[in-house]
């Protein structure tokens, strides 16, 4: 586990989740939960087809490195899942 004022990750051999807090934040209103997953084509396949709403894989830099990524939205709340894997 790794943290600071306003992040923390937590790990558990290949399982990773990254939180951010943000002092404006309203528990009632749109958030988001970042999660490392291993095979991100895998993972994007297993929740395709059940209606959610999941946008496409991309590419994109994060402090210097780069990763495969997808987001899945809550039409409910807004809340927003990114599924990330390193390239």
């Amino acid at each position: 586990m790794a943290s600071d004022e306003t992040t923390a990750t937590l790990q558990r051999d290949d399982a990773r989740i990254g939180l951010v807090g943000k002092p404006d934040h309203k528990p009632g209103e749109a958030g988001s939960f970042a999660i490392g997953v291993a095979d991100l084509n895998n993972m994007r396949a297993q929740l395709d087809g059940r209606g959610l709403d999941l946008g496409g894989i991309r590419t994109d830099e994060c402090d210097g490195k780069k990763y495969r990524m997808f987001f899945r939205r809550e039409a409910e709340n807004g809340y927003c899942f990114c599924f990330t894997q390193p390239v």
